[in-house]
């Protein structure tokens, strides 16, 4: 939002000292440059010495992936990455939408397999629920995986880094339009989406992605209170 200030100054007709201390300074001689600020000072300093603030912009990206909590960095970039897959297959452009199943999938399984050995014992009993919320896209995303290793052992690794790096400065309510993903790594990923495709078909038609249970009230206590903002994240309809 931006804010602005108007000057007014009142005009007076009897040459007052107000109207004298308004009037312009006389011209600088000829031959001399007008005065300029000294050296070192700021162009946003103003003639009281101070300076105008500049806002920092605020973050756009995802909650929570950075932290010391595994729990919480690891459920972040699940719950993120499968939301942002089901928002671009739905509303973003088709063919986004199947490579970014695959450039996101070694996150997907790398962030389940990280939470399912490390779940806190205090919430064993949804351990059920999680599974039947995520457990399906982990399976398909270890389909793309394999699809991913086919075309290169080492671009798995590369496109996790890639697409934690994405998420930590993507909206989470819009469709993803730019995966970045160029050079030799274009042509890998290309052929891993048509290898993946061919095992795993469309999303919309596997089995494995059908009829999640909700989460829990449980479970989302328990990430509100311990990772804050993720619990934001989780999904509250079918992904």
């Amino acid at each position: 939002m931006m804010l602005c200030a108007c000057l007014s100054v009142a005009a007076c007709s009897n040459g007052s000292a107000a109207d004298r201390a308004v009037q312009p300074a006389p011209p600088a001689p000829s031959g001399q440059p007008p005065s300029s600020p000294p050296p070192g000072a700021d162009a946003n300093t103003t003639e009281a010495g101070t300076t105008d603030a500049v806002a920092e912009p605020a973050s756009t990206g995802v909650a929570g992936l950075n932290g010391d909590d595994s729990f919480c960095t690891e459920l972040a970039a699940l719950a993120a990455s499968v939301s942002l897959i089901g928002l671009t297959d739905a509303f973003g452009d088709p063919i986004i939408a199947r490579e970014l199943e695959v450039v996101a999938a070694a996150t997907v399984v790398g962030a389940y397999d990280e939470l399912k050995q490390s779940w806190p014992a205090e919430i064993d009993s949804e351990r059920a629920m999680f599974d039947s919320v995520y457990g399906g896209y982990a399976t398909r995303s270890a389909d793309a995986v394999s699809a991913v290793v086919a075309s290169d052992e080492s671009l798995p690794g590369r496109l996790d880094v890639q697409w934690r790096a994405l998420l930590a400065r993507t909206p989470i309510d819009a469709p993803i339009s730019d995966l970045g993903i160029s050079g030799a790594d274009r042509p890998l990923l290309e052929t891993a989406v048509q290898r993946f495709l061919s095992v795993a078909g469309q999303r919309v038609d596997d089995v494995r992605l059908g009829a999640p249970q909700p989460i829990s009230a449980a479970f989302e206590s328990y990430v509100a209170e311990r990772c804050g903002a993720v619990a934001e994240l989780l999904p509250i309809d079918e992904i």
